[in-house]
């Protein structure tokens, strides 16, 4: 098992990990965690509205106080937090979401609808709020000056609450409250209540995400809590007295999530009084080696970890290595916005890595070897510009060449290597919005190495090679029936080999694997005799033949939303001639293995501070 570690960036606000982390203490504002507080633990609404604490016009840690005015697409602007005398002031101010795309600030004149409440040890002071959809405020560093106050954080609504979020206020004890609203802004006045403190055993999950999918989940009884780094978040029960009290709720929770919290499983912490629950260092890696990532003979089934923070993009022919990207993230200084980007690492079976170039790409989509394994040719997609830029990379030169700048397009579809290793092809989008099929000869003596070849009507498709013809898809001048073709290199005439968009070409050049209108078929190239054919019902989501071409895997979706395990595999056996049924997941990225029966499946894991790519290893 490789654990690829993403290189260290003096900044830590990240679109995709959208927290704000301020220091090993800091008091964390978590965005990204899709859950809210209203489960089976929530306060009694039947409580008296009138305050009744001990503390003259203040409610207490029982009640519920309501108040706001509806209001309409609004967002959280900014927190504060200050301290007046006994109180503990939190002040949240309200402005239109409008406001903030257009570049000004637009306060409220009133408070969203809101209900306070509060949850015990680890005692939480909870602000549900209605119709804000955004909240932009950051953590700051001066909160730690106030001892009462452990952390805040906000919690996205459930799915029967779109619009609700929650904001939490971690606090060191129970706690007293009153609200002031004053132009816009929502004061928070609390007061510390000494009680009895003893020790207590938690139930905990990691299982935040799934708390707004999921009713099963709430109904347990365990509510969300920062943890003591200040960074991560948990689900906790209220405290039991024995470890053997616990353990019932540990049974119950784990029957419960067993089916929609695949490889996670509740445990018990003993928690001191004013402490919070600490979030195992081995507990991501636990889930991820226990994570069911197939079904296959009846029953789930878990499979070899290959790369952590990391997919795979591609074998080299030889087997010898392997193309992974790791991804990273960043904050542009200019914009404040955060940028993803991808790292692109060399891998081979004795853990070796090597970064391929020290460049950082937008997004990858596909990747493959040259067949001599001399080259590695990949496609980076800009979401900002919607461009494919094609790439290719010198295994022995170690140097990059950026092909798409060199009159080749920047809207590139797909690509195919020649057999010879001497140039590649692309079907690729003129400045005209036409299309065609470009060839980039490497070796070129008048260093003219780009070359339109072919134009196409309105084709996405696949293109392919042999030693002496292109394979590329295209429609007809209305942009109607695609099919696929067959291009003599020498003569340039074209002929019908399918119908069809996506095909491939195994590598000894004899078969032709294609998606066609009445089913997935294999065709010999040279006869055009279909020699293996799957009905109609196929979808296919990828498909991909071996580096000796012997096999093939057929990834197909089968359109069943209710199944956890949706796509079907499929391996064909050239010599036998004959499709199997290999097994299910819930993936459709899949890699032929450095190994042989062997396929790499790429997936993602949902961490605290988002989905990080995660690659297994499935035996066949």
């Amino acid at each position: 098992m490789r654990i690829v570690k993403e290189e260290k960036k003096s900044f830590s606000i990240q679109k995709a990990v959208p927290y704000i982390v301020l220091g090993v203490l800091v008091i964390v504002a978590v965005l990204a965690v899709v859950f809210a507080l209203r489960g089976t633990s929530e306060p009694n609404e039947s409580v008296v509205e009138k305050p009744d604490s001990e503390y003259r016009n203040y409610y207490s840690s029982t009640q519920i106080a309501r108040g706001g005015d509806a209001l309409n697409d609004v967002s959280i602007y900014d927190v504060n937090v200050t301290q007046e005398k006994d109180d503990l002031v939190i002040e949240l101010q309200f402005s239109y979401n409008y406001s903030s795309t257009e570049g000004n600030i637009v306060q409220t004149k009133l408070v969203p609808t809101y209900e306070l409440y509060a949850l015990p040890q680890p005692h939480r002071l909870c602000l549900n709020l209605e119709n804000v959809t955004q909240w932009e405020f950051t953590g700051k560093t001066s909160w730690l000056d106030y001892e009462m106050l452990q952390g805040i954080f906000v919690a996205q609504p459930t799915y029967e609450s779109s619009d609700n979020p929650t904001v939490i206020f971690h606090l060191t004890d129970d706690c007293a409250f009153r609200v002031e609203e004053d132009e816009g802004t929502l004061r928070i006045f609390i007061r510390q209540v000494e009680t009895e403190k003893q020790g207590c055993y938690h139930v905990l999950l990691n299982g935040l995400s799934e708390y707004a999918s999921y009713k099963e989940v709430r109904a347990l009884g365990l509510t969300p809590t920062l943890c003591e780094d200040a960074n991560n978040t948990l689900l906790i029960s209220e405290g039991f007295a024995t470890e053997e009290d616990a353990q019932s709720l540990i049974n119950e929770a784990n029957e419960v999530i067993a089916s929609f919290l695949p490889g996670k499983s509740a445990f018990i912490q003993y928690l001191e009084p004013e402490t919070l629950p600490v979030f195992p260092e081995d507990l991501q890696m636990q889930e991820i080696e226990n994570m069911p990532v197939l079904y296959r003979d009846g029953s789930v089934q878990k499979a070899e970890v290959l790369e952590v923070n990391a997919n795979v993009l591609a074998s080299s022919p030889a087997g010898d290595s392997i193309l992974c990207y790791s991804p990273v993230y960043s904050l542009d200084m200019a914009t404040g916005e955060s940028i993803y980007s991808e790292i692109l690492y060399l891998s081979n079976e004795t853990d070796t890595y090597e970064k391929l170039v020290d460049l950082e790409f937008a997004m990858i989509l596909y990747a493959q070897y040259s067949p001599d394994g001399r080259y590695v040719g990949f496609l980076d997609y800009n979401s900002e510009t919607s461009e494919t830029s094609l790439y290719c990379y010198d295994l022995q030169l170690q140097q990059l060449l950026h092909i798409s700048e060199e009159e080749f397009g920047t809207f590139v579809y797909d690509f195919a290597w020649d057999p010879s290793c001497t140039a590649l092809y692309a079907v690729t989008l003129n400045e005209d919005g036409t299309m065609c099929i470009r060839s980039y000869a490497f070796e070129s003596p008048d260093e003219q190495h780009v070359t339109v070849l072919h134009d196409l009507y309105s084709s996405e498709g696949m293109v392919g090679a042999t030693m002496d013809s292109i394979f590329y898809a295209d429609t007809d001048s209305a942009g109607e029936n695609a099919a696929i073709y067959r291009m003599d290199k020498l003569t340039g005439e074209s002929e019908y080999i399918c119908d069809g968009e996506r095909f491939v070409i195994d590598p000894t050049e004899s078969l032709l694997a294609a998606e066609t209108p009445d089913g997935f078929k294999i065709i010999d190239i040279d006869t055009k005799e279909v020699i293996a054919h799957l009905d109609e019902a196929v979808n296919a989501s990828d498909f991909r033949f071996s580096a000796n071409g012997n096999k093939l895997f057929l990834v197909v979706d089968t359109g069943d939303t209710t199944n956890t395990y949706p796509s079907d595999v499929y391996i064909y056996d050239v010599e036998d001639k004959e499709f199997s049924f290999c097994f299910s997941t819930a993936w459709i990225d899949l890699e032929w293995s450095l190994e042989a029966n062997c396929l790499l499946v790429n997936t993602t894991y949902y961490t605290q501070t988002g989905y990080i790519p995660v690659t297994y290893r499935i035996r066949l």
